[in-house]
C-alpha cells in the first residue's frame, strides 16, 4: 500500500512537473506574442503614415500632371493653329511675295557693289 501511494505521488509530482513546464513554455509564448503584437502595431502605423504620404504625393504628381497635359494641349493646339494660318492661300501668297522681294533686295545689293 505504501508503494503504491509512493507510485501515485511520485505519477503526480511528474504531471506537476510537466504542467510547470507547460505553463512556463506557455508564458513563454505569451510574453513573445505580445511583443510581435507590438511590434505589428508599431509596424502598421509606420505604413499608414507611409500610405497616407503616399497618396498626397501621388495626388499631387496627378494635379502636376493634369496640369502640364493641358499646357501642352494648349500648345499643340497653338501651333497647329500658327500651321494654319500660315499654311492658308492668301498667306502663303504674302509670304512667298515677301520672301521674293526680300531675295530681290539681297540681290540688287549684290550687284550694286
Amino acid at each position: 500500500l505504501a508503494d503504491a501511494k509512493k507510485e501515485q505521488i511520485d505519477v503526480a509530482r511528474q504531471k506537476l512537473d510537466d504542467l510547470e513546464a507547460d505553463a512556463a513554455n506557455n508564458q513563454k509564448a505569451l510574453s513573445d506574442a505580445k511583443e510581435d503584437l507590438k511590434e505589428t502595431r508599431e509596424q502598421r502605423a509606420a505604413d499608414a503614415e507611409f500610405l497616407r504620404n503616399l497618396k498626397k504625393t501621388c495626388g499631387d504628381l496627378d494635379t502636376d500632371w493634369e496640369r502640364r497635359s493641358k499646357t501642352r494641349t494648349e500648345e499643340l493646339k497653338a501651333v497647329t493653329e500658327a500651321i494654319s494660318i500660315l499654311t492658308e492661300d492668301d498667306n502663303r501668297e504674302t509670304l512667298s511675295r515677301s520672301l521674293a522681294f526680300l531675295q530681290q533686295r539681297s540681290g540688287a545689293g549684290a550687284s550694286a557693289t
